[in-house]
């Protein structure tokens, strides 16, 4: 993958998106990382967050994503900010996306989702469902579990996911309790 096309892709929830686009004073942007990809099938297109890094524990990976975007209407009563994504999945393909917190340094979990292989160096994010903390950032309009859009994520290296713990670091040896037993 080139670095062009390396990071994450996402509609966030198409009815979403629809309903911003209808509103006299609905603004969207994306700034910092994050760009707007128009649709190909005449849709509110997507958006994508570049890809900042990528941690392969071996039974996790992390990728870290730069990018802020920001949906506003009714006269500043609707205001959601998503930033700087960060992806969590694990070989058995469980996902959590967080995103930066309005408040603070911290992050929020947004949605669990599925996460699949779809070929070499592309994922895809299915079944999102929002979390708790997700419903909260849209106000409580949409409840916990609520379906989002699917997303793709583009890494530029092979990620190796086992569901087996990763071996001990070259030079250390595994340490064992001492036997209890005599050698009689």
């Amino acid at each position: 993958m080139s670095g062009s096309t390396t990071g994450l892709l996402w509609s966030v929830k198409s009815s979403f998106l629809r309903y911003i686009a209808t509103m006299a004073d609905g603004r969207c942007s994306a700034t910092d990382g994050a760009d707007a990809v128009p649709s190909q099938d005449g849709g509110h297109g997507r958006f994508r967050f570049v890809l900042d890094s990528v941690e392969d524990k071996g039974t996790t990976v992390t990728a870290r994503f730069r990018g802020d975007v920001r949906f506003s209407g009714h006269h500043g009563l609707l205001f959601v900010r998503l930033a700087d994504p960060v992806l969590t999945f694990d070989a058995s393909g469980n996902g959590v996306l967080s995103v930066a917190g309005a408040d603070g340094p911290g992050y929020l979990p947004l949605a669990r989702l599925t996460v699949t292989a779809a070929e070499a160096g592309r994922w895809r994010g299915t079944e999102v469902r929002l979390t708790d903390s997700g419903s909260d950032m849209f106000g409580g309009v949409y409840p916990q579990r609520e379906p989002f859009d699917d997303l793709v994520l583009d890494l530029p290296t092979p990620v190796r996911l086992s569901s087996e713990p990763p071996p001990p670091s070259a030079g250390v040896r595994p340490t064992t309790a001492p036997s209890t037993r005599s050698n009689r």
